[in-house]
């Protein structure tokens, strides 16, 4: 089962672990900030949930499969996983910029992984 893992794919998904939970505390954060008193606060607040979800979505589908990929050792999942968060970034630009460094290592962990196995 424990095969020579990768390193940088290890260390990849190590970093967008911790990126997802991130943007579910901040997603939630701002969730329970919400005043029902205010109306204007909680349009606002509707208004850039609907605009930050996506992102969630996709961030957190390329974690997943990511991850998976990572520990079953399949190409195929961790290019899906790493292409799921570069569209991530593009969805939300300001979120983006944590997953950067776990989608570079994520193309080079790719890279390193043979062909067939």
């Amino acid at each position: 089962m424990f095969k020579s893992r990768n390193v940088c794919l290890i260390i990849s998904v190590a970093l967008a672990i911790p990126c997802l939970i991130f943007m579910i505390y901040s997603f939630c954060d701002a969730l329970s900030d919400v005043n029902s008193v205010d109306s204007a606060e909680s349009v606002g607040t509707a208004i850039g949930m609907a605009l930050v979800a996506p992102c969630l979505v996709a961030g957190g589908v390329g974690t997943i499969l990511h991850t998976v990929g990572g520990c079953i050792y399949k190409r195929g999942l961790v290019l899906a996983g790493v292409i799921c968060e570069c569209v991530s970034i593009l969805l939300m630009i300001t979120w983006g910029v944590f997953y950067i460094p776990a989608i570079v290592l994520g193309f080079i962990g790719y890279a390193k992984m043979p062909k067939k196995i």
